[in-house]
């Protein structure tokens, strides 16, 4: 029976292509952190509680010390790597590091881009300003200055609650801070936690309003499609919730009761 050339070409091809062919299987992040014996982890070195630099210029926070308690678990060392509000995903889609412990907030915009454990801080975006600032809730902003980090969740929330704010944006909370501090804003705003943290230097003078403008449930940050990491991390925050350690570390820098993260059987 006569065959076309084409198709014994074709024929071969398809032999060669099996012949060679290997499952696509990307090696998961917990094994490369095993392996490696070591845990890569993205923290803010400008974000108290979570994540800042002391006097002695150690590395301290909320952030830094669950990371330090993950990496014990796993039997790896933990090491440190400096993002901003700005730099976080791309600096974990890179693979430079092996997670995000930032200060990250769990959107469904940044689901778009990476994967998240389950919440392991409910906080919440809120609003300083002086004691004597007439300012009382997020509408009052409108038509008033405010300060804010640049690829923070500020940024919505104000849009949504007072579209007519001026905006300053700054690249980190110090900066955005001092300007607040400066009489330069009317307002700053953050995470309620970091915000209270600030409090605390002038407590006669300023205030952090309530309630929230939006809801700010903070996760840990993971590559998409990394399942087997993404897991060992939420086992890793629910045994800590379950063991007392999440509280003593939460404790540590918060004085405000906190809502644990939860544990499933």
């Amino acid at each position: 029976m006569y065959r076309p050339k084409f198709a014994f070409l074709a024929a071969g091809l398809a032999a060669i292509t099996m012949l060679f062919a290997q499952p696509s299987v990307a090696e998961s992040t917990l094994q490369t952190v095993k392996t490696r014996g070591a845990m890569i982890a993205g923290v803010r070195f400008d974000a108290p509680p979570y994540g800042s630099v002391d006097a002695s210029g150690k590395n301290v926070g909320i952030d830094i010390d669950i990371a330090g308690e993950i990496a014990k678990r796993l039997g790896v060392k933990l090491q440190l790597v400096q993002v901003t509000a700005q730099s976080r995903i791309p600096t974990l889609n890179s693979g430079k590091i092996d997670l995000l412990i930032a200060d990250l907030t769990h959107t469904r915009e940044r689901e778009k881009a990476i994967d998240f454990t389950e919440t392991y801080i409910e906080d919440g975006v809120s609003i300083m300003v002086r004691r004597n600032s007439g300012i009382k809730k997020a509408a009052d902003l409108n038509g008033k200055s405010v300060s804010f980090v640049q690829g923070s969740t500020a940024d919505a929330a104000l849009k949504k609650t007072a579209p007519q704010a001026k905006i300053t944006v700054y690249q980190e909370y110090p900066q955005a801070y001092l300007a607040f501090q400066q009489g330069l804003t009317d307002a700053f705003l953050s995470d309620a936690l970091i915000l209270g943290t600030y409090a605390k230097s002038d407590p006669a003078n300023l205030e952090v309003l309530t309630p929230y403008m939006t809801p700010e449930p903070i996760a840990i940050g993971v590559r998409k499609n990394d399942s087997d990491w993404r897991t060992a991390l939420d086992q890793a925050i629910q045994d800590m919730s379950a063991d007392g350690t999440w509280t003593k570390i939460v404790d540590k820098y918060v004085s405000v009761p906190m809502s644990k993260p939860r544990v499933f059987p």
